[in-house]
C-alpha cells in the first residue's frame, strides 16, 4: 500500500498525465505548504502527505466562505487564475479547479489502496500467533484499505465467525463488539472508516464486502467510501466513528500492552487518548515496531517523558542485526515475544493485572 506522502506523488503524476493544465495548481499548492512550514520554523523539504495537500485545496476552494475572509485584504494574485476550470474539464460538477483536484483524488484513492496481490499482505496472518499465545486481539487502525480483513479471513475464516468489524449483512451493528454469547478472537475497529463502507439512502451505513450487505448489488460501483479523509476534524460525533473511538478509549484503560505498527503519531486525538491512558495507568506498556533505531526522533514531545519511564519498548533489529520493520517483526515472532516480555514488566509497587 502506498504511504500518504506517496499518494501525493501519484496524484501529481496522474494530473500531469491526464490534466496537464492543472499542473501549475498542483505545484502552487505544494510549494505553498512547504513555504508555510519554513515560516513556522519547520523543515520545508519534508514530503507532503495527501491529506494536508487536499485540505489546502479545499480551504482554497472555499476561501470566500472562510471565517477569516473579512480579515484578509488580498489573497495571492495567482489564486483567481488557478481556480478557474479549464475548458477541457468545464463540464465537471466541480465549482473550481481546487474542488476538481480534491474530488479526482478521492475517486482514485480506492483504486490505489485496493489490494492487487493478496499474498502481499499475508504477513498479517501472523497475528494468529497472538491468538495461539492466549491473547484476544483488539485491532485499531486508521487505514482505509482491506489488508487486515484479507489476512484475518485467510487465517481465521469467514467474517463474524471468529472475527468481526462491527458489521453484518444488515449493516452497522455495534452490538457485535459487546456480544458475550460469542466472544470473537479478533475485533477490527477502523477508526477513520473503510474503502468498503458506504452510506446508502435505503441500506443505511453498511459494508459492501466485509461482510457483503443485503442488496449490496444495488449500490452503484461509483459509490463514495465512508471515510474521515482530508479534514482537520478527525473526531466525528456520529456512528460508526463515535462508537469506534469510544471502544479505543475503553480498551486503552483495560489492556496490558499497546502494540503500535506503522503509526506515525500524526493524529492529535489518538495521541492524547494514549497519553491519558499512560498517565492514569502506570502498568500500561507500549511496544513499537519500526525501521528506526530510536523512537525519540518521531514520538510527539508529550509522549517522550514516558520513554524515560521505560514505558515504550522499541523493536528495530533481529537477533542477527537485520532491520526488521513490521513485516519481519510479525513473521519472526519477535513482536509476540516482545509483547510477552513487556507484559511481564511492571513498575515497582504496581500489582500485576
Amino acid at each position: 500500500m502506498p504511504l500518504a506522502t506517496e499518494i501525493t506523488d501519484r496524484i501529481t503524476t496522474d494530473i500531469d498525465r491526464n490534466y496537464p493544465c492543472l499542473l501549475p495548481l498542483m505545484r502552487f499548492v505544494h510549494g505553498g505548504i512547504c513555504f508555510g512550514r519554513g515560516c513556522a520554523g519547520k523543515v520545508p523539504s519534508l514530503p507532503v502527505n495527501i491529506e494536508e495537500f487536499l485540505m489546502a485545496c479545499q480551504d482554497l476552494a472555499r476561501r470566500g466562505s472562510s471565517s477569516l475572509y473579512p480579515f484578509v485584504a488580498s489573497w495571492h494574485e495567482r489564486l483567481a487564475d488557478l481556480g478557474k476550470l479549464p475548458a477541457e474539464i468545464a463540464d465537471s460538477n466541480a465549482g473550481n479547479s481546487f474542488d476538481f483536484v480534491s474530488g479526482y483524488c478521492k475517486q482514485r484513492l480506492r483504486e490505489w489502496l485496493t489490494i492487487g496481490d493478496p499474498s502481499s499482505v499475508k504477513y498479517f496472518r501472523s497475528l494468529k500467533d497472538f491468538l495461539a499465545g492466549g491473547y484476544r486481539l483488539h485491532l485499531f487502525t486508521l487505514n482505509y484499505d482491506e489488508c487486515v480483513e484479507q489476512a484475518l479471513n485467510d487465517a481465521l475464516g469467514e467474517i463474524n465467525g471468529k472475527w468481526t468489524t462491527g458489521f453484518d449483512h444488515k449493516g452497522w451493528k455495534p452490538d457485535l463488539f459487546e456480544n458475550k454469547r460469542h466472544k470473537f478472537e479478533a475485533l477490527l475497529y477502523k477508526l477513520h472508516g473503510s474503502l468498503d463502507w458506504v452510506e446508502d439512502e435505503e441500506l443505511g451505513v453498511c459494508s459492501v464486502k466485509w461482510p457483503m450487505a443485503e442488496r449490496a448489488e444495488e449500490v452503484p460501483s461509483t459509490y463514495d467510501s465512508l471515510l474521515i479523509f482530508a479534514t482537520a476534524m478527525k473526531v466525528i460525533p456520529r456512528d460508526p466513528y463515535l462508537t469506534l473511538l469510544t471502544k479505543f478509549r475503553s480498551e486503552l484503560y483495560r489492556c496490558e500492552c499497546v502494540v503500535i505498527l506503522g503509526y506515525s503519531f500524526g493524529d492529535d486525538h489518538v495521541n492524547t487518548m494514549l497519553l491519558d491512558a499512560l498517565r492514569r495507568r502506570p502498568q500500561l506498556q507500549c511496544v513499537i515496531a519500526n525501521r528506526k533505531g530510536s523512537i525519540t526522533d518521531y514520538l510527539p514531545s508529550q509522549l517522550k517523558e514516558e520513554i524515560a519511564n521505560e514505558r515504550f519498548h522499541n523493536i528495530y533489529q533481529g537477533a542477527n542485526g537485520e532491520v526488521l520493520g513490521v513485516q519481519l517483526a510479525l513473521e519472526k515472532n519477535v513482536l509476540l515475544n516482545k509483547v510477552k516480555e513487556a507484559c511481564e514488566t511492571q513498575p515497582e509497587g504496581v500489582p500485576f493485572q
